[in-house]
């Protein structure tokens, strides 16, 4: 990662790497959310003078959900390069449904639902389609 407001997200990259998802699958969850959420709060404020907010226009937080949309919409130059669409295409696409596996919804529900987790497995496959925005994002 690299930019301004970046320096947690190298931490927490250093820290994923450590974690042994077969024995911490929820740590690295935990941990994948917090590096999106302060990638996607960078990320904006790199381009606020693009339009890019983590706020609506009455001063409280936007869902991360509509932020990454936003972001990729703006990589992808609405969707005017085929080239950075196709490559996070997979990425919003898991991101994006309420029931995915590495969605911001089910990262979410690890923090808040008690009953809720993932396994090591569905982790591994998820992991590649959601990396190359965290990856755009820095």
């Amino acid at each position: 990662p690299l930019g301004h407001n970046r320096a947690k997200v190298v931490t927490l990259r250093e820290e994923a790497i450590k974690l042994d998802i077969q024995k911490t699958p929820l740590s690295f969850c935990f941990v994948l959310r917090s590096m999106f959420e302060i990638s996607a709060k960078a990320y904006c404020d790199d381009h606020k003078t693009d339009g890019l907010s983590t706020t609506r226009a009455d001063g409280n937080d936007r869902n991360l959900v509509d932020i990454l949309r936003d972001i990729t919409n703006h990589l992808t130059k609405n969707k005017k390069d085929r080239v950075k669409e196709k490559l996070l295409h997979g990425a919003m696409a898991e991101m994006g449904k309420s029931d995915g596996i590495l969605s911001v919804t089910s990262l979410n529900q690890l923090i808040h639902n008690p009953r809720f987790s993932i396994t090591p497995n569905d982790i591994c496959i998820m992991f590649g389609n959601i990396y190359p925005l965290l990856e755009a994002m820095n």
